[in-house]
């Protein structure tokens, strides 16, 4: 009865210690758009922001984080602040942000990376274009 107790408690001690694997949670297809700190992309909320040291806007998300470029992004309004995603993009790439920022134009399974505010932001946003992928949510 002893030696049986004992290895209980080994068994529960082991079992304790073991980290659990927990796949991500399946997101879903979502819809990939880019977007920079520009009035085309961003509208009145495009005026009156800081400069950093190099004279690009400083901006900040709904969520009143600081954005930052390919990290970053608009998602809809019923996804909480803060929620991570790592996205499969149907070229192969693959991206991993943060839902920081709303957007007018992103509802549903829309995802709208930012990309930053430097002067070439508004052609690297057209250039990424619109691209489909799967979206899973991070721990």
């Amino acid at each position: 009865m002893i030696k049986l107790t004992a290895v209980l408690l080994a068994a529960q001690l082991f079992a304790s210690q073991v980290a659990v694997y927990e796949p991500p949670l399946v997101y879903g297809d979502v819809t990939v758009t880019y977007y920079c700190a520009c009035e085309k992309c961003c509208g009145k909320w495009a005026y009156n922001r800081p400069k950093d040291k190099n004279g690009n806007d400083i901006v900040y998300g709904a969520s009143g984080d600081r954005l930052e470029p390919m990290n970053s992004a608009s998602c809809d309004a019923s996804v909480p602040f803060g929620t991570k995603f790592e996205i499969e993009l149907d070229n192969g790439e693959t991206l991993k942000v943060s839902c920081s920022d709303r957007g007018g134009a992103v509802s549903g399974a829309h995802i709208d990376v930012y990309v930053g505010s430097d002067k070439n932001a508004h052609k690297r946003a057209l250039k990424y274009g619109k691209r489909k992928g799967v979206a899973y949510v991070l721990k």
